[in-house]
């Protein structure tokens, strides 16, 4: 018999969910940004695999639009200060004056 980390409930996979580190991982987020969007969204977790695990379909759902709300899906057409500085050889002060 398998000890109980290693059980998840009928129905979940690792096709169907991610766990807790695997979403910081895959989204690139930390565990403060994550406990901010699952707040938010009201994701539901499960207890699986010996962690919390949130359905793929969910997460995907809610990073989409937390992102969409803080304008990440607009910052690749923009630069930042720091994109500036090693391309032209600018100080950050004369990309701020610019």
């Amino acid at each position: 018999m398998p000890p109980a980390s290693a059980k998840a409930p009928e129905g979940v996979t690792h096709k169907t969910h991610y766990t807790m580190a695997e979403v910081m991982s895959k989204f690139n987020i930390k565990y403060g940004r994550l406990y901010e969007i699952r707040n938010r969204y009201q994701l539901a977790s499960i207890h699986a695999w010996g962690t919390t695990a949130f359905s793929k379909k969910d997460v995907e759902k809610a990073i989409a639009k937390y992102d969409e709300e803080q304008g990440k899906a607009q910052q690749e057409a923009y630069y930042t200060c720091f994109d500036f500085r090693p391309k032209d050889g600018l100080s950050k002060t004369q990309v701020r004056r610019f």
